[in-house]
């Protein structure tokens, strides 16, 4: 299987990157950035890993989600496709209802 990032996703790794970047070091959140990617790299060997996502249940797309560090990775697998489309990657700190939209 091969891994995709939606835009939202790379937005998402674009914001985490920046705000570590400026608050704290670029080394700091280039390790915060590889350490997200490292864990969704994984999927393509093992798609179903994660958990369904409950806040995301009412969706048909069947998303599920890894945990690494503050983030969650929302992904959906697509067999027909042969991909592992990576949607969010949501800090856990925020208010939960935000993932759903």
């Amino acid at each position: 299987m091969k891994v995709i990032l939606t835009e939202p996703a790379v937005k998402d790794l674009k914001n985490i990157a920046s705000y570590f970047t400026e608050k704290v070091s670029r080394k700091i959140a280039l390790q915060i950035v590889k350490h997200i990617r490292d864990h969704y790299m994984r999927l393509p060997k093992q798609p179903y890993m994660g958990q369904e996502e409950p806040l995301l249940i009412y969706r048909k797309q069947g998303f599920r989600y890894l945990v690494e560090g503050n983030y969650k990775i929302i992904y959906r697998v697509d067999e027909a496709e042969n991909k592992v489309y990576v949607s969010r990657i949501f800090d856990c700190r925020q208010e939960p209802e935000k993932l759903k939209k």
